[in-house]
């Protein structure tokens, strides 16, 4: 059996542990509003909370591996899919589930589908899907990226589109969005690019929407989770180095967050306000005792009371909210089947703070053939510039590095990174700095 089958057969079979001690924090959920099986992913759509997953029953309602929680009970979404929801995200202002299912509500899908808030569909043609069940999730701007056994694939609105020549060596696992790039993680150790090339990369890759390159060293066991946490990549899972179980990536190298975990693994990551919320199977955060479930705040680590008594898969920051969901039945020792919420009145999400650098309104726009980018910086911060096509490709690199204090003027002129003119047409500018996002188009005449 290869490697990867192994990681995933040790992620579905990691062990359960007994629970204790109560603390209020916890907030009980009504009686009997559990879920008969295990919980993978969580999201939250039009004010209501989504669990996908491979249970069937949801509060005592039939809820075939989704449903919605409307914070009095559980409802099922039009008959549910007839196979696990590994994966939720919103896209296009519609709830998007990934997994391994062929019908959702009844309908004719494959792997991917989408819910409108009243009925399922495709996500492109059934037929046409050639690769296997959806682990992983993405959305950047109007793409959509899914992944899983080997692959990972674009959907621009039309077509599924892969990225990758013959693909990952192995399964991808996780996928995130950092400083412009798609990254993936999971348990492979090279993949072939779209011209053919085989790039050498340890469990950790990211596309720049030309190519894969390799994140320093990567990690030595396999990736379960990617989380963009404000500005900083963080990685979770089943490794020892470059940290024991979690690792976070500067741009140069890898590095441990206060003091690393102790434990088995670590497999859902999310933001929640300032902070991490970090999940998995572990008993110790920075020498604290933290059971399957442990919040950085940047500077250390503290823990709900008692924790869960089962693997954590998913987490989700909401507000003063924390939400999990995973294998256990006790969130300390209140009954939480599969999902448990956690509340920190502190926690909010975070107050707006304005960017430290501003991309202004290309001139002259529409241009030929050189078009003015205009960029003011209040103090000096990491940034890259890219022109990307209407298919979401990279064309050009026009800035990566720090950017100084004050006003700069960067150009493009209309060429690719070999220098050849492209066409005419609509191209995306995107600035990514401190952990924030700005676009603008860009219209090149011929």
């Amino acid at each position: 059996m290869r490697r990867a089958a192994l990681a995933l057969l040790l992620l579905l079979a990691l062990p359960a542990a007994a629970g204790a001690g109560w603390d209020a924090a916890f907030a009980p959920p009504p009686a009997g509003q559990g879920l008969d099986d295990r919980v993978d992913a969580l999201c939250r759509w039009n004010g209501h909370l989504y669990a996908g997953g491979q249970f069937i029953q949801a509060g005592g309602t039939a809820a075939w591996a989704v449903a919605r929680w409307d914070s009095s009970g559980w409802s099922d979404l039009a008959g549910g899919m007839n196979g696990r929801v590994s994966a939720l995200v919103v896209h296009d202002g519609t709830l998007v589930a990934g997994g391994r299912f062929t019908t959702a509500g009844g309908v004719p899908v494959r792997y991917v589908a989408r819910w409108d808030g009243a009925a399922w569909s495709p996500v492109g043609d059934p037929a046409a899907w050639t690769w296997n069940d959806v682990i992983a999730l993405a959305v950047q701007d109007t793409l959509l990226w899914a992944a899983g056994t080997g692959f990972v694939v674009r959907w621009d609105g039309a077509d599924w589109t892969p990225v990758t020549g013959s693909g990952f060596t192995a399964d991808v696992f996780a996928l995130a969005l950092h400083g412009g790039e798609l990254v993936a993680g999971g348990n492979f150790t090279a993949v072939v690019d779209t011209a053919g090339h085989a790039v050498t990369a340890s469990r950790v890759a990211a596309w720049d929407g030309t190519a894969w390159h390799a994140l320093g060293s990567g990690c030595d066991g396999t990736v379960y989770g990617l989380a963009d946490w404000n500005g900083t990549l963080v990685a979770g899972g089943v490794f020892a180095a470059p940290a024991p179980l979690l690792a976070a990536w500067d741009g140069g190298g890898w590095y441990g967050l206060g003091g690393g975990l102790t434990g088995t693994a670590v497999v859902a990551l999310a933001g929640w306000g300032a902070r991490l919320a970090v999940g998995g199977d572990f008993t110790d955060a920075g020498g604290a005792a933290a059971r399957r479930v442990a919040i950085w705040n940047g500077s250390g680590w503290t823990a709900p009371a008692g924790g869960v008594n089962g693997l954590v898969r998913a987490a989700l920051g909401d507000g003063a909210d924390l939400w999990l969901g995973g294998d256990f039945t006790l969130a300390d020792t209140l009954a939480s089947v599969h999902v448990a919420r956690w509340t920190d009145p502190t926690v909010a999400a975070p107050a707006h703070v304005p960017a430290p650098i501003r991309l202004g309104a290309p001139f002259p726009n529409p241009f030929n053939p050189r078009v003015a980018v205009p960029v003011t910086a209040t103090r000096p911060v990491a940034a890259t510039l890219t022109v990307y096509d209407p298919a979401g490709r990279r064309v050009r690199t026009l800035w990566r590095g720090v950017l100084a204090e004050g006003h700069h003027v960067l150009a493009w002129d209309g060429r690719d990174e070999g220098g050849r003119p492209v066409a005419a047409g609509s191209y995306l500018l995107r600035l990514d700095a401190a952990a924030e996002t700005s676009t603008r188009r860009l219209l090149l005449a011929r």
